[in-house]
C-alpha cells in the first residue's frame, strides 16, 4: 500500500529543490478542504533561468505554460519597474502528509477564501520569500518572509508534516495565527502564545561512532528500534541500515561485535551521503503500484540482489513484482504518485480504503501475536514440567547454592550458567539450563523459594500467555467484523445498492473535538456560544459546572426540554437577538419537536434565578431546576431549525440551531429542518455527504426525532 506521508529525509531533499523559490513573492493562499492549503508565489523568470541547469523545479516552471497574462513588476509591490515577467509557482500542502511545488494545478480554486487563508493573504501579501528550511531533522518546514517594513519583525510560516499537521503563522517569536489551536504537555499552539517547535529527536547527521557506542552501552533495544529512537532515522531508513549491515531488524546491536558503533556510524553516513550527493526521487513499485517515494534507493526493498542504480531515469528489474524508478524531481514524484493517489476517487472511498488497509494490517499482527502467545504458553508449560522432572537436582541447587563459591568455581554447580544478584541482600536467582523436549532452555531459578514455588510461577506465566491469546482471539473477531462491514459497504456501492459515500461511516483521520461538543451547541448571530443539555444528567452538569454568574439561562415553556446556557461575555449586555435564539434552541431540543406542533414558547432568566434547592414540600427531579422571580417569555417560536458548516479554529463542524444563527454564522448552502417523516439517520447521511462533515458529528447536533429537510442554496462565503 502506498505510504502517503513523506519521511524527514525526503523533506530534506525537497527543501534543497525548493531553493529555486527563494526571492519569490507570496501572492495568494487557498484552503481546498480541512487540512489542505495551496500557496501561490510569483518568481522572476530571470532567477529561474539562472538556476534551471541545476534545479529541476526551475526547469519545470519555465517549461510550463503560464497563461496569457504572466505577472509583471507592475503587479508586485517590490518590482523594479522594468516590466520583467514573473512565473507562477504553487505550493500544495497536505497537513501531516506531504508538500510539493508545481507550476500549475489542474483544479478549481475556491472563490471565497477561508478565514485562515484570508489571514495569510493579509499578513504575507506580496512579501518576498527569503528562506526555506527544515527544522532540525523533523518533518517541519519553515518559510521565512522578509521582515515587517514598519518594525523589522520577522514573519515565518511553519508547516507541520507529522501527526494531524498544522500551519502556524509566527510574527517574531509570537504565534499570530494557527490553523488549529492545540495544547500538549510540552508546547501550546494558540494565538498570542510564544512559538515553540515540538521537541526534536536525535539528528543522525551529527552522530559519530563514539556517540553511537556511548548510547549502545545504555540500552538493550533491538537494532531497528535503536536506529529509530536513538539515532533519529525514519523507520523505513532504519530498516535500510539494518539491511546494509546484514542483520535482521530484530537483531541486537551486540550481534555486530565490538565494532558495532563504527559499523553503524559508517552505514548511516553511507546512507546520508546518498541523500546529500543525489537528486530527485526513487519511486518503489510493487506489482506496478507505487509504494514508497524516497530520496535514496532502498536496497532492503530490492532484496539480496539489489544493487545501486546510476543517476538518471533507470528501471531496476526485481523479483517478486518489485521495481524502482528514478525521477528527476522529488516534487514531481510526490505530485504524480502520492498527491495523485490522494486526489483520485471519492473522499469517503479513499478514507474507507485506508481504514480497510489498517484493519488488515492489524488483523495480521493480532494473528501473529496470538500464535506467539500460544507457543510461549506451551513452552512455559513444558518448562514447568521439566522443573518437576529435575526436582531433586534443583532442590540441591536451592539448598546449597553459594554466590561467592559460584564466582570462584562455577563447575561446582553443574547446570548453573549464571547468577543474578538481588537488591535486598538475598541470594537472588540462579540461571539454570534444562533440557526441554530435546532442546535446551535457560530459566531463572528463584533461590528464595522451593522447587514447587518456582514451578508454580512458571505455570502462572503459561496461564498468563494463554489468557493473552484468548484476549487476542476476541480482538481478532472484532477486527474481522469491522473489516467485513467495510468490505460489504464497498461491495454494495460497486453494485449500486448504496449511493457513493452514503451509509458509510466516514473513517480515517478524526477531526479535532472541542470541549463544548459534549453538549448540544450553537453560536448565535452575535457569536455567543449556546450550550444545551442532552438529557437530565447533562442538564444538571451544564448548569452546575458550566453556567457562570454573567450567563443567561433559557428553557422551553413545556416539560421535557434541554436547559440552555448563553455564555455571555463579562460586563457586556447580551443582544436581544441572541436571547431569542437561545430560547429558540431550547424549543428545537424539546418534546415539541416530537409533537410536530407549529410553534412553542420559551423564556430566559438570569443565572442567579436558577436554583436546585426546593422549598418545604417541593420536589425537584434530576435535571430540573426551580426558577425564582420573573421569567422573560418569548412566544410563538417556530419549529424550524437549520444546519450548516461553520469553521471553528479552522476545523469544519456541522452546526444546528435557529435558522437566523445558521444563516449568519455558516458559510455556503445549508439545510432547513422541520419535524417530518424522514428518519434522523437517513437525513444525517444526506446532510453529512452534502456538507462534507463527519456523520457522527452531524448526528450529535440534530434534534431527536424524524424530520423533513430542504436544501437552501447560497454561494460559498455568503
Amino acid at each position: 500500500m502506498l505510504k502517503k506521508s513523506i519521511s524527514s529525509l525526503a523533506l530534506r531533499r525537497l527543501v534543497s529543490e525548493l531553493g529555486a523559490l527563494k526571492g519569490a513573492h507570496f501572492q495568494k493562499a487557498y484552503q481546498l478542504d480541512h487540512g489542505t492549503l495551496v500557496l501561490r508565489f510569483a518568481q522572476r523568470r530571470e532567477v529561474l533561468e539562472r538556476t534551471s541547469a541545476s534545479s529541476p523545479l526551475a526547469a519545470s516552471v519555465l517549461s510550463a505554460p503560464q497563461g496569457p497574462d504572466p505577472f509583471t513588476d507592475d503587479q508586485l509591490a517590490e518590482g523594479d519597474g522594468q516590466g520583467s515577467a514573473y512565473c507562477k509557482v504553487f505550493l500544495y500542502f497536505r497537513m501531516g502528509n506531504f508538500i510539493y511545488a508545481t507550476p500549475r494545478l489542474d483544479m478549481e480554486m475556491p472563490k471565497d477564501p477561508s478565514p485562515f487563508a484570508m489571514k495569510l493573504r493579509s499578513a504575507l501579501g506580496n512579501r518576498r520569500l527569503d528562506e526555506i528550511g527544515q527544522v532540525a531533522m523533523d518533518r517541519l518546514l519553515v518559510l521565512e518572509f522578509e521582515p515587517d517594513r514598519s518594525d523589522g519583525t520577522p514573519l515565518k510560516l511553519f508547516l507541520e508534516l507529522f501527526g494531524d499537521g498544522n500551519a502556524i503563522l509566527v510574527r517574531g517569536d509570537t504565534i499570530e495565527a494557527p490553523f488549529t489551536s492545540r495544547t500538549w504537555a510540552t508546547r501550546t499552539v494558540k494565538r498570542g502564545e510564544p512559538f515553540q517547535p515540538p521537541p526534536s529527536g536525535p539528528d543522525p547527521t551529527g552522530l559519530s561512532a563514539a556517540d553511537i557506542s556511548a548510547m549502545l552501552s545504555l540500552t538493550d533495544e533491538d537494532l531497528v528500534h535503536f536506529l529509530i529512537r536513538r539515532c533519529g532515522l525514519p523507520p523505513v531508513h532504519a530498516e535500510e541500515v539494518c539491511f546494509r549491515l546484514g542483520r535482521e531488524r530484530k537483531a541486537l546491536p551486540s550481534s555486530l561485535g565490538p565494532e558495532a558503533g563504527d559499523l553503524m556510524a559508517y552505514a548511516i553516513r553511507d546512507l546520508l551521503e546518498e541523500l546529500t550527493k543525489g537528486s530527485g526521487a526513487f519511486v518503489h513499485f510493487t506489482d506496478g503500484a507505487p509504494e514508497l517515494v524516497e530520496p535514496v534507493m532502498l536496497r532492503s526493498f530490492l532484496g539480496k540482489d539489489g544493487n545501486r542504480t546510476s543517476e538518471g531515469p533507470v528501471d531496476v528489474p526485481l523479483s517478486k513484482g518489485r521495481s524502482v524508478v528514478h525521477e528527476g524531481s522529488m516534487s514531481s514524484a510526490i505530485e504524480h504518485h502520492i498527491a495523485g493517489a490522494d486526489l483520485d476517487g471519492n473522499p469517503v472511498d479513499r478514507s474507507r480504503e485506508k481504514e480497510m488497509g489498517r484493519l488488515r494490517k492489524q488483523l495480521e499482527e493480532q494473528i501473529s501475536l496470538k500464535a506467539a502467545s500460544l507457543l510461549a504458553s506451551d513452552r512455559y508449560k513444558q518448562l514447568g514440567d521439566a522443573v518437576y522432572l529435575c526436582f531433586s537436582d534443583l532442590s540441591t541447587i536451592i539448598g546449597t547454592f553459594d554466590p561467592e563459591r559460584f564466582l570462584s568455581d562455577p563447575a561446582s554447580y553443574p547446570g548453573v550458567v549464571g547468577h543474578i544478584l538481588a537488591s535486598d541482600g538475598s541470594r537472588g536467582k540462579a540461571k539454570v539450563r534444562l533440557s526441554v523436549e530435546g532442546s535446551w532452555m535457560e530459566f531463572e531459578l528463584d533461590l528464595s523459594t522451593d522447587v514447587i514455588g518456582n514451578a508454580n510461577a512458571i505455570y502462572e506465566l503459561s496461564k498468563k500467555e494463554k489468557r493473552k491469546a484468548e484476549g487476542l482471539d476476541l480482538g481478532i473477531s472484532a477486527t474481522q467484523e469491522k473489516l467485513s462491514g467495510l468490505e460489504e459497504a464497498a461491495n454494495e456501492e460497486r453494485d449500486g445498492d448504496l449511493p457513493t459515500g452514503v451509509g458509510v461511516r466516514q473513517k480515517g483521520k478524526k477531526l479535532r473535538t472541542f470541549w463544548f461538543e459534549s453538549f448540544r451547541w450553537c453560536f448565535t448571530s452575535d457569536n455567543i456560544l449556546l450550550l444545551a443539555g442532552r438529557d437530565a444528567r447533562s442538564n444538571e452538569k451544564l448548569v452546575k459546572k458550566y453556567m457562570r454568574d454573567e450567563d443567561l439561562y433559557a428553557h422551553a415553556d413545556i416539560s421535557g426540554a434541554s436547559s440552555v446556557v448563553l455564555r455571555a461575555e463579562k460586563d457586556k449586555e447580551v443582544p436581544e437577538a441572541s436571547k431569542e435564539e437561545g430560547c429558540h434552541l431550547s424549543v428545537l431540543h424539546s418534546k415539541a419537536w416530537h409533537s410536530k406542533v407549529g410553534s412553542a414558547s420559551s423564556y430566559w432568566v438570569m443565572s442567579h434565578q436558577v436554583s436546585r434547592t426546593p422549598q418545604s414540600g417541593e420536589f425537584v427531579a434530576k435535571g430540573s431546576f426551580i426558577i425564582r422571580g420573573r421569567k422573560n417569555l418569548v412566544v410563538k417560536l417556530p419549529l424550524v431549525g437549520a444546519i450548516g458548516t461553520v469553521y471553528i479554529e479552522g476545523v469544519p463542524k456541522a452546526m444546528f440551531g435557529p435558522e437566523s444563527a445558521v444563516a449568519s454564522r455558516c458559510s455556503g448552502s445549508y439545510y432547513r429542518l422541520t419535524p417530518g417523516r424522514t428518519e434522523k439517520n437517513d437525513a444525517a447521511k444526506v446532510i453529512s455527504v452534502s456538507l462534507g462533515c463527519e456523520l457522527d458529528q452531524v448526528l450529535s447536533v440534530l434534534p431527536a426525532g424524524d424530520m423533513d429537510i430542504v436544501r437552501v442554496e447560497r454561494a460559498q462565503g455568503a
